[in-house]
């Protein structure tokens, strides 16, 4: 069993920023869990995880995760040291039509999103469809399924879900999308067609699709874009067109380490 105190000493030790292989780790504490080198939520920067709980009490960060090449880098946070109760914040900065640059909050539909020198414009504040009293109308796809195998349904498949849709505009645009609630990044992806991918996916979730051997992705986005709207909470989406998008999606996603992804991309697709 992993002795995380033990990193806590090392900590001690470094100054600034280290870059460690997680073999390199293993030398200090002994034994990660297999959930350590297949899910990036493990290394987030939220005590839910014993490691990380040592890295945020002393004042330092997870900044940099490669699932890929089995190693993260840790940064000291001068401005949060001995204030490790505070929320972790991500690096997200707006860029408006009235402002060359602000770290507020996304407040209207004419903001784009900046990271890493990238700027992805905003394509919209998802709306899911309503009735004709303003409620959101939530849909049980997985009922109209006709089960003839006896599948079981996959972990989100039970629902409920939402219906929402994008701009007709964005159809056959190959690029990077980012969903943010609130001031958060909540999920990066790629797609081939950002029409489709929203409209014929996430935003109209199809009855094979709530079970096992469908494409649980859909159903767990929606799910949670359902979940933060039902809380009040904005959901935005922003669109970056780009050929490059595999290697995009990859550095974003170890950049930012969004919760609800479960991968880190796909790197075996990068030229």
């Amino acid at each position: 069993m992993a002795n995380y105190s033990k990193f806590e000493e090392f900590l001690k030790t470094q100054n600034d920023s280290i870059t460690l292989k997680f073999s390199e780790i293993e030398n200090i504490v002994g034994k990660l869990t297999r959930s350590a080198y297949d899910h990036k939520a493990w290394w987030s920067n939220h005590p839910s995880h014993p490691l990380m709980k040592v890295v945020l009490r002393n004042g330092w960060r997870q900044r940099n995760l490669d699932l890929f090449l089995k190693q993260v880098e840790f940064s000291q946070d001068k401005k949060r040291s001995g204030k490790n109760n505070q929320k972790p914040t991500q690096n997200l900065s707006v860029i408006t039509k009235s402002e060359n640059k602000t770290n507020h909050k996304i407040e209207s539909n004419s903001s784009n999103l900046k990271i890493n020198d990238l700027i992805f414009n905003h394509t919209c504040e998802i709306s899911p469809k309503l009735d004709n009293s303003g409620n959101i109308i939530e849909f049980f796809p997985q009922e109209k399924y006709e089960n003839e195998n006896n599948l079981k349904l996959n972990k989100y498949g039970n629902g409920p879900f939402c219906k929402f849709r994008i701009d007709r505009k964005f159809q056959n645009k190959t690029g990077v999308y980012i969903l943010t609630v609130e001031n958060d990044i909540k999920y990066i992806g790629e797609c081939d067609d950002f029409f489709n991918r929203y409209n014929m996916g996430y935003g109209n979730i199809s009855p094979r699709n709530c079970f096992d051997g469908g494409q649980p992705t859909n159903c767990r986005i929606n799910f949670h874009i359902l979940s933060s709207i039902k809380e009040k909470k904005s959901v935005n989406l922003y669109f970056l067109e780009t050929q490059d998008r595999f290697k995009i999606e990859y550095e974003l996603i170890q950049s930012q380490c969004p919760l609800w992804n479960k991968t880190s991309g796909k790197p075996s697709k990068i030229n």
